[in-house]
C-alpha cells in the first residue's frame, strides 16, 4: 500500500460492543464511508474456552488472522458432515500488553494496513494484515474456537466486490447462513 493511499479509521471512530459470551468486538467499516471500499475488519477479543457459532457465507469473502494468542479455526460441507481443523497461530507483529491500534487502513483491493501505537514510548508503526497466515474457509460452515486458558484477539475482515455492494448495501448483514 503506497503512502497515502486508501481510507483510514481510527480506533476511537470504530465502534465497539460485547456480544455473546463476552466477546468484545471493535468494527471498522469502511464500506459505511465509502462504498468503493466494500469491506469490514472487526477486531474481536475472545474469551477462554468460547466458540463462536457456526456460518456460512454465499457472498463475502472472510478471512481471520490472529493477532494475540492462538484459535482453532473449523469448517465442515454440512451439519452431518465430519469437521476439519485449522490451528491458526498469532502473528508476531501485535502485543496487547504494549500496542493500541491507533487507526486502520484499507485500499480498494482489499489489502488492510494494521497502524499501531506503542504506549510507552508513543512510536507509531504498521504492518500488512498477512491473509496467507490467515484462516478463510471458503464457502464451507466454519468458526474458530479459543481453546486456551486466555483471551485471545483476532482480525477478520469481511469484503465483497463493489459491484455487489452497489446491488445490495446491507450484504454484510445479510449475508450469514447459521449452521442448524
Amino acid at each position: 500500500m503506497e503512502n497515502g493511499e486508501g481510507l483510514s479509521i481510527t480506533s476511537q471512530e470504530a465502534p465497539t460492543r460485547v456480544v455473546e459470551a463476552g466477546e468484545k468486538r471493535q468494527y471498522y467499516l469502511f464500506r459505511e464511508k465509502d462504498p468503493d471500499y466494500p469491506l469490514e475488519l472487526i477486531i474481536t477479543e475472545v474469551p477462554p474456552g468460547h466458540t463462536q457459532p457456526f456460518h456460512a457465507h454465499e457472498t463475502i469473502d472472510e478471512i481471520t488472522v490472529v493477532l494475540h494468542g492462538e484459535v482453532v479455526g473449523i469448517t465442515k460441507d454440512t451439519k452431518d458432515s465430519p469437521q476439519q481443523e485449522h490451528p491458526i497461530q498469532a502473528l508476531s507483529l501485535y502485543d496487547p500488553k504494549v500496542h493500541d491500534f491507533h487507526r486502520i487502513t484499507a485500499a480498494k483491493d482489499g489489502t488492510v494496513l494494521l497502524v499501531l501505537e506503542d504506549r510507552n514510548t508513543g512510536e507509531i508503526f504498521g504492518g500488512e494484515l498477512p491473509y496467507d497466515e490467515g484462516f478463510n474457509a471458503g464457502k464451507a460452515f466454519h468458526t474458530v474456537e479459543n481453546r486456551t486458558d486466555q483471551w485471545i484477539i483476532m482480525a477478520t475482515v469481511k469484503k465483497t466486490t463493489p459491484e455487489t455492494f452497489a446491488k445490495n448495501p446491507k450484504i454484510f448483514q445479510e449475508d450469514k447462513i447459521n449452521l442448524e
